[in-house]
């Protein structure tokens, strides 16, 4: 099986393609035979639309052989999802830290390759203030408020703040913008603030993910807003990175975190280095998808404000995070 380029199938076709593969690999032979034919084809082709279906049936043949159902130990995929150079990069996890990954064109793409049990939390906002319900978004407030705090709840120095990571959203009006100055004039109208360029950058991706779930009830069953940095501090004991992550000693200090609650992630991390080029998905791209992957793995997910209120199309405005005591990624 070949491995995907940044170009990818329509979602339809993956999800077609994928159904042949695994079954055939699992109903031949002895069941541990089959069960190493699995492992070896999803290393073969971890970017494959089908590895996502090669994991799900290595999950059934273990709960199987555990006599339990499959999904009764936690959902049976956990996925981080972020923007990158291609689109969007994402990482799937099992319970036992086997994953796979790609690179989609488009969100819509990757809500199609889960399922309905699975956790998606994806590194954009979700629910936005517009003219019926103007103002701040709670979660971005709290959330940029713990991450410039120590676990005592002290300031932190300048220097060792990672709230400016996190931007405000834009107002819904903002999202049909013809360029900067006229997303600045929009969103002045609608909140009373200007739109940063951080948030002008991903506009479009902003856009598709608001689209997506107004029109999508799987999507809005499946996804939830997760910041990466949010997810680092959670996993770090409440404490935010020391450094930033476009720097060597920021991404080690990241994988590091990661490391302590899946031991795979600097293997997987140096896979995908070689899956593809920086130009098509940079190094904190796949930092960021790991890290939210992994807090979808937790037994529990926490949320920034809890309960979180909605915006005026009845989508979520939160932020997930996790304790690193709460992810359960085991041993197969």
């Amino acid at each position: 099986m070949r491995a995907l380029s940044t170009g990818s199938p329509a979602p339809q076709c993956a999800a077609l393609r994928s159904l042949p593969v695994a079954a055939p690999l699992r109903t031949v032979g002895k069941p541990k035979d089959a069960y190493g034919r699995l492992q070896a084809e999803l290393a073969a082709s971890r970017n494959s639309p089908a590895a996502p279906a090669l994991l799900r049936e290595m999950a059934a043949m273990r709960a199987a052989r555990l006599g339990k159902p499959s999904g009764e130990r936690g959902p049976r995929l956990a996925w981080g999802v972020d923007g990158c150079p291609a689109g969007w990069f994402h990482i799937a996890l099992d319970g036992t830290g086997q994953w796979c990954c790609g690179v989609a064109g488009s969100l819509r793409e990757i809500v199609d390759l889960a399922d309905a049990g699975d956790k998606v939390l994806v590194d954009v906002p979700i629910g936005l203030p517009d003219a019926r319900r103007p103002g701040r978004r709670e979660c971005d407030v709290a959330a940029r408020e713990r991450l410039n705090r120590d676990p005592l709840g002290n300031a932190l120095a300048p220097g060792e703040r990672r709230g400016a990571s996190v931007f405000p959203a834009p107002a819904r009006e903002t999202l049909g913008a013809k360029g900067y100055e006229d997303a600045r004039a929009i969103n002045q109208g609608v909140t009373g603030k200007m739109i940063s360029m951080q948030a002008f950058g991903i506009l479009g991706k902003i856009r598709e993910g608001d689209e997506l779930l107004r029109g999508n009830a799987k999507a809005r069953d499946i996804l939830r807003e997760a910041h990466p940095e949010l997810c680092f501090w959670a996993m770090n004991g409440k404490r935010a990175m020391q450094h930033g992550k476009k720097r060597a000693p920021g991404r080690r200090e990241r994988l590091a975190v990661l490391q302590r609650c899946w031991p795979q992630a600097k293997t997987a991390g140096d896979e995908i280095g070689r899956l593809y080029r920086r130009r098509q998905v940079a190094p904190d791209d796949v930092l960021d998808a790991m890290a939210t992957a992994v807090t979808a793995r937790a037994s529990r997910l926490n949320s920034l404000p809890e309960p979180p209120p909605r915006d005026a199309e009845g989508l979520p405005m939160q932020v997930t995070w996790a304790l690193r005591e709460a992810i359960r990624i085991e041993a197969s």
